[in-house]
Parts: structure tokens; C-alpha cells; sequence
């Protein structure tokens, strides 16, 4: 059984185990589906069962029951039962439900999944060691808002939101959750800008960027892909910076425009989270603003490097925190400012 991405969706079918009084979710193809949709997230799982919205998160409790086809040949049906107190869908599908129906059938295969299990112990057990360095060393301090911020969407154009362009993983949903903070952000006149990444179409300001990824260099001023998406679109009074490499900073004006309204923070949104992102976030740094991530709000073609670049920058360049303390945090400022 392969491992569920983020986003995946499967469909199961309820049953009830007569003899314990458990139930089983079958996984079904689309359109034998009758009892609920299952949308797998990174680490949670949103059920929809008849207009009753549950949403199971942090790792919920989770066991695997007895598997009704009891023999190996009919072991690869095994896999797509779960079992899980009260009808609830106890977690995303992963690989060790697998693992451990196979072990039941096949005892040599126990030997080779503790070995997988080991290994998932130690990568937990290092990541803690990672950030218990970090916090020895000092690093990791919270910087908190200043006086005045202003938000910068970063890239969210077209090009960015197509996965078979240079999108991908989860900046659809980072695009979804910077709509309702950019609203908040206009609600509460908070400056905004919005970053393209524009070339010449005979490529004459392209440079060493273009060289690493070539494609870049279709993203001309008339070319669709090049366009903020449709949700975010600016309105009259927002800047819009056009640039050539990863930083928003470099080669643009907008240094000068956050100084002329006085910003002291500003709120970094878009894609992706370890490109243009992380780039923006750490020229913003070195300018002494104060960076603000929100989380949700900014998303990348794959998950590893989106997640170490949100540990990295909220260790050593700025905050990153949820988009509804960004929002609380901005109206507090505009009431201040009232």
C-alpha cells in the first residue's frame, strides 16, 4: 500500500464487525462509495459522513483490527481496512498498517519492519536533538510586531499555482488562506505589495537565476503565467514589483516603499516557501524589519523543503506563526493607530 500524500483523497465504505461492535472503513473506488469521503492531509484526516463535518487532528488514536481475508493470498485486500472506535476514521493511511497486516501473515517480515521502525524513532528522537541545539544556542527568540506592517504576496502569479508549471504541493491552499488574510490586510490599512517575477522576452535582463532554472524565462510581462491569480488580484493603490531574481528586494524599488510608509514589519505570504520566500525573508532581515511568516500562507512544489525552510527562518530570521495571530496582530495595530 503506498503511502497517502497530502491531498490524496480516498472513499471508504462503513461496515460493523457483528462480533466486537467496531467498524471497519473499506476503501472503495469513487463511485461505489456510499458512506463517507476521506480528504488525508499531512497530519489530519477531514471527514464529511452525511453533512456531519468531523475533522480528526494531532495524530489521533488509531489501531488496526483483524484483518477478515486470513490468508496471504488475499493479503493485498487486507491493507485497505482500518478499524477505529465509534465510527470515527482514526488517521491518514500510512505505511505501517501495511507493515503490520504482513507481519501477522509472515513473520520474517516483522524483523525488517522493527528495523523501518527503529529508523522512524531515531529521525523523531533527532529533530528533537536539532531544536533542543537550536535552543541552547540562543537562537529561535520571538521578534514580535513592531509599529507599522505592511504584507508582501510573494509570486502567487499563475505560473505558481499550476502544478505542471512550477507549482505543486500546498500553495493552492496557501493562495486559499492569503485571500482571507489580505482582506483583513486591506480592512485594516495595512500597505500592500505583490512580486512577479517578469522578464524581457529577449531574455536580456535574465542572469545566473534563469541558468539554474531556464524555464524561468518564459515568465515575460505578457505571458498569462506571469499574472497574480485571479483570487488575489491587486486593486488600485497596491504596488506591484516586478523582479528578475529570487529576493524581493534585489534590483526592485521596494525598499524605498517601505520606507516611505514608515514600516517596521512586514508580513511575508506566497511562493515559494524556499525560493522567493525565504529569500524576501532574509533581505528583509538584513534591512531590520521584522520579519512576520505566516504559516499557512506561504507554500512550495514539495513539503521537505517547505518545512525545513519555515524551521530555518523561524530560527534564525524572523516569525513564523499562524495567519490568525498575523490578523489579530494587525487590527490591534490599526485600532492603536485610530
Amino acid at each position: 500500500m503506498q503511502v497517502a500524500h497530502p491531498g490524496t483523497v480516498f472513499r471508504y465504505e462503513e461496515r460493523k464487525d457483528r462480533l466486537h461492535g467496531e467498524h471497519f472503513f473499506r476503501r472503495r473506488e469513487p463511485k461505489q462509495c456510499r458512506k463517507g469521503l476521506v480528504r488525508v492531509e499531512r497530519l489530519s484526516v477531514a471527514m464529511d459522513n452525511h453533512a456531519k463535518d468531523r475533522v480528526i487532528d494531532q495524530r489521533p488514536e488509531f489501531r488496526v483490527g483483524a484483518c477478515p481475508a486470513r490468508s496471504p493470498s488475499r493479503l493485498d485486500h487486507c491493507d485497505q481496512f482500518l478499524l477505529c472506535q465509534s465510527s470515527e476514521v482514526g488517521a491518514a493511511v500510512v505505511q505501517g498498517i501495511r507493515s503490520f497486516l504482513l507481519s501477522l501473515f509472515l513473520p520474517h517480515y516483522a524483523q525488517s519492519n522493527n528495523t523501518a521502525a527503529e529508523k522512524r524513532r531515531h529521525h523523531r528522537e533527532t529533530a528533537m536533538d536539532e531544536s533542543a541545539i537550536y535552543k541552547k544556542q540562543g537562537m529561535g527568540n520571538r521578534l514580535g510586531f513592531g509599529q507599522k506592517a505592511a504584507l508582501v504576496v510573494v509570486d502567487f502569479v499563475n505560473g505558481f499555482n499550476d502544478p505542471d508549471v512550477f507549482g505543486g504541493g500546498n500553495i493552492p491552499d496557501a493562495i486559499a488562506a492569503t485571500k482571507t488574510l489580505l482582506d483583513a490586510a486591506r480592512r485594516n490599512n495595512v500597505p500592500v505589495a505583490f512580486t512577479r517575477i517578469i522578464y524581457q522576452k529577449d531574455g536580456s535582463n535574465a542572469g545566473v537565476f534563469v541558468e539554474k532554472a531556464p524555464k524561468l524565462k518564459t515568465l515575460t510581462e505578457d505571458n498569462p503565467l506571469s499574472q497574480v491569480v485571479p483570487e488575489l488580484e491587486p486593486i488600485e493603490g497596491e504596488l506591484i514589483v516586478d523582479k528578475t531574481d529570487a529576493s524581493s528586494f534585489h534590483g526592485t524599488g521596494l525598499d524605498a516603499w517601505l520606507n516611505y510608509h514608515h514600516v517596521d514589519t512586514l508580513i511575508v505570504t506566497g511562493a515559494t516557501t524556499s525560493g522567493c520566500v525565504r529569500a524576501t525573508v532574509v533581505d528583509a532581515c538584513a534591512r531590520n524589519y521584522r520579519p512576520i511568516v505566516p504559516r499557512d500562507c506561504v507554500g512550495d512544489r514539495a513539503i521537505g523543503p517547505h518545512d525545513a525552510s519555515l524551521f530555518d527562518m523561524n530560527q534564525k530570521y524572523g516569525d513564523v506563526i499562524a495567519s490568525n495571530e498575523v490578523i489579530a496582530e494587525i487590527e490591534r495595530l490599526n485600532s492603536n493607530a485610530s
